[in-house]
């Protein structure tokens, strides 16, 4: 029979894949986004979105799962919640939440830096548009990053 923890921790894991697949699929889309590649990129979006989806899914479960624990606020961090585990499982939580804390960081980051590509190729078709239809709108590219 597996403990919660057990089950936490496989809920922990999950979150961990899902975060890994985000980042890899936020790499391929600087790609995308870089070459103009705007079909690959829809299905990209779509295959994101699932992603997503499934992330949340498996927080409410982590919530719900945490909310059965009874230790107090459901908005304990990881690390809080791993240090009230046994030994054993506490050990793979306290891993698994320093790891999933860092994919998350890292998908902030990647998140941030692809949110920038996007503005600044939305800021040239902007560009284009302007000379196509003569309104002589200049973009604002920021070209430091």
């Amino acid at each position: 029979m597996t403990s919660v923890w057990d089950e936490l921790a496989g809920i922990l894991e999950e979150q961990l894949s899902v975060q890994h697949a985000l980042l890899e699929l936020g790499a391929r889309k600087a790609e995308l986004v870089a070459g103009a590649q705007v079909r690959d990129l829809e299905l990209l979006l779509y295959t994101e979105e699932a992603l997503l989806a499934q992330s949340q899914r498996l927080e409410d479960a982590r919530l719900q799962l945490q909310e059965g624990l009874d230790v107090g606020d459901d908005r304990s961090t990881l690390r809080r919640l791993a240090a009230q585990a046994s030994p054993p499982a506490r050990d793979r939580l306290e891993i698994l939440a320093r790891e999933l804390g860092l994919a998350v960081a890292r998908l902030s980051d990647q998140t941030r830096a692809n949110r920038e590509l996007l503005q600044q190729a939305l800021a040239i078709v902007n560009y284009q548009l302007s000379l196509l239809s003569g309104s002589g709108w200049r973009p604002q590219l920021d070209c430091r990053t």
